[in-house]
């Protein structure tokens, strides 16, 4: 397989026969099941990992943070999502495996460094879009 990274798929319809394309061109490709579940219910499934600070983002992560965690607090508003679906099935997957491991995600300690949050996002203007966004609470 090329390198080490994992490319997951959400398998759905047609999106399986990408998985396969790419695993014949030696890329580490999988299939991720979501159950049947939207978007929404996918987000929410994960939130508390990011709420109880077990998912951190790098304060200079550069345009695509920024513009994943725009999209995270616009959700549902935002005109685009995908990168909050992909991080939702990203989440969700390391879950699973975590589960698999023997050890348990709830688990993990946090950071000292982490004692004092980034202050809270309200409602407003997305900056990388210049659309309003929600405040999505805790």
């Amino acid at each position: 397989r090329i390198g080490r990274c994992k490319m997951l798929i959400e398998d759905v319809q047609y999106q399986s026969s990408l998985t396969e394309h790419l695993r014949s061109r030696n890329y580490n490709a999988i299939n991720v099941k979501v159950h049947g579940q939207d978007k929404y219910a996918r987000l929410g499934a994960v939130s508390f990992l990011v709420q109880d600070g077990k998912v951190l983002f790098p304060r200079n992560g550069g345009k695509i943070i920024e513009i994943l965690i725009n999209q995270l607090t616009g959700f549902g508003i935002e005109k685009h999502d995908d990168l909050v679906d992909g991080f939702s099935i990203l989440l969700a997957y390391v879950i699973e495996k975590d589960r698999g491991s023997g050890s348990a995600a709830g688990m993990l300690p946090r950071p000292k460094w982490r004692d004092n949050p980034l202050p809270e996002r309200k409602s407003g203007m997305c900056p990388a879009s210049n659309r309003p966004y929600a405040d999505l609470g805790s």
